[in-house]
């Protein structure tokens, strides 16, 4: 999904800065528009991903013990989640996605001021 995003958007900031250097500012608020709709779809899959990752942890964590115990091994040595991961991704795609919230609402705001 996030590959997806990537790529929209350089097609998005492409077309942004030709319609800008263009003096097509209403073509330029459109798709500054559009960025802004799809940073906030994405952001929402992406957190709702994090949650749904979360949900699963403590089934993953039960799977990792069965098999460590069938093989024989200690649990240590399979991947063991940790915990603040889940707490961190979260923060990232806040971050991230607020970032980017700013950046449309920049380029949006430049295109209708012209």
């Amino acid at each position: 999904m996030l590959n997806y995003y990537l790529v929209a958007g350089a097609i998005l900031i492409t077309a942004y800065t030709s319609a800008i250097n263009g003096k097509h500012y209403g073509v330029a608020a459109v798709l500054a528009a559009a960025g802004l709709g799809l940073t906030a779809i994405t952001a929402g899959i992406a957190l709702y991903e994090v949650k749904a990752a979360d949900l699963a942890r403590p089934a993953v964590a039960e799977l990792q013990t069965r098999i460590a115990d069938r093989l024989g091994l200690d649990p240590v040595h399979l991947t063991i989640f940790q915990a603040g991961i889940t707490g961190q991704r979260r923060v990232a795609n806040v971050l991230t996605f607020a970032f980017a919230t700013l950046l449309n609402i920049g380029a949006l705001v430049y295109a209708v001021i012209h």
